[in-house]
């Protein structure tokens, strides 16, 4: 019998186990149970890596992000990737309606952290950019690209806009405004009732 990430898969006394039309949900680490039932019970096991190779794909959690400038604040962007075997996780950014692009790299402005599956066989790979203390010149697309060894490429982005700033409530502000309101009522009041 073969067994993979705890599901069980029958096999007839040859032990073959066929997969058919394989897909990347097929990759991962098999483990081969082999037992004799003669007198005593007698296993063996061994184990069988499955590697896929599969066209590229990433997916970013948003495709916007707002945020307001020059407060010290920093934005946020996660994105997953997939490919195998991975050659290339890289960031860019651009701004406006404008397909030039530059790259991004960890510094003073940006820190990147890009952490594989803890399988190490898996292909999918967590990236996140975060981009520090945003100004305006920071808004724009922030796209991720990966690429196989084979050169097959993808990639997803996230829009980082500027946040629209709600004004925070000031009462001394709106106590003012409610007595002057309620003088004006009052004064509109004495002159109907003069009239």
């Amino acid at each position: 019998m073969w067994i993979r990430q705890g599901q069980e898969y029958p096999t007839s006394y040859s032990g073959i186990y066929t997969i058919e039309s394989v897909s990347r949900d097929d990759r991962g680490l098999y483990k081969c149970v082999a037992e004799q039932q003669t007198g005593q019970r007698l296993t063996a096991e061994n184990y069988v890596n499955i590697f896929v190779d599969f066209d590229p794909t990433v997916i970013c959690d948003q495709i916007i992000v707002e945020q307001v400038p020059n407060i010290n604040a920093d934005a946020e962007i996660t994105c997953l990737a997939e490919a195998y075997p991975m050659n290339v996780l890289k960031w860019e950014f651009s701004q406006g309606n404008t397909n030039v692009r530059r790259a991004i790299y960890s510094g003073a402005k940006y820190r990147i952290d890009t952490n594989a599956a803890s399988d190490s066989i898996d292909s999918r790979y967590g990236s996140r950019l975060i981009i520090k203390n945003v100004e305006p010149g920071d808004f724009g697309k922030y796209t991720l690209i990966v690429m196989d060894e084979s050169k097959r490429q993808a990639s997803a982005w996230t829009e980082l806009r500027p946040s629209s700033y709600i004004r925070p409530f000031n009462q001394s502000t709106s106590i003012f405004h409610f007595y002057s309101y309620f003088l004006i009522f009052l004064c509109l009041m004495i002159y109907i009732l003069l009239q």
